[in-house]
């Protein structure tokens, strides 16, 4: 998603970028965890799942240039068990999408915030909530908006928050 593209930018430019995140022990597992070390990204907080499936989404341009998604997804039970890095006041922790709000990893990820918050991180939020999951915006939104509070910088697009609030004009 958008947190891995800006990673993967990141890790080609030399900087330190570490992606906490799952994949399964499959084909598409391995390419993501291959792509990932030939462009500078540290893996060693990416949890490998035996028995599933890497999730994958598909993007399909319509005749305006508009991105159309198809998700697959075979998550495990337990999901993200990873223990979480360090951090420090000179790291950023960039976090978004639908990941990010998902209910059964908002623990992870609000310890992984507060952490961050305690240690003086920077923390820059990527929205990015896609059409497939409008039909959740009010479900979702005071998630979406807990993380707002935890964000010193918030990305969105118009789409994002013409999904999420169904507002388009500032």
């Amino acid at each position: 998603g958008s947190v891995f593209n800006g990673l993967i930018s990141l890790g080609r430019a030399g900087v330190d970028a570490t992606l906490i995140s799952e994949v399964g022990n499959d084909r598409v597992g391995d390419t993501i965890l291959n792509f990932m070390k030939e462009n500078g990204v540290n893996g060693d907080y990416v949890c490998v799942y035996s028995g599933s499936k890497s999730p994958v989404s598909l993007a399909f341009l319509n005749e305006q240039n508009d991105a159309e998604y198809i998700f697959y997804k075979d998550y495990p039970n337990l999901r993200l068990d990873v223990e979480l890095p360090e951090v420090t006041s000179d790291d950023i922790i960039m976090f978004g999408s639908f990941y990010a709000i998902t209910p059964l990893l908002r623990n992870k990820i609000k310890e992984l915030l507060d952490k961050a918050r305690k240690a003086g991180a920077i923390i820059y939020y990527d929205v990015n909530f896609r059409s497939t999951h409008a039909h959740e915006a009010i479900k979702l939104a005071p998630t979406i908006l807990e993380n707002f509070e935890y964000a010193d910088i918030i990305r969105g697009s118009v789409e994002d928050f013409g999904n999420v609030f169904n507002m388009t004009d500032p």
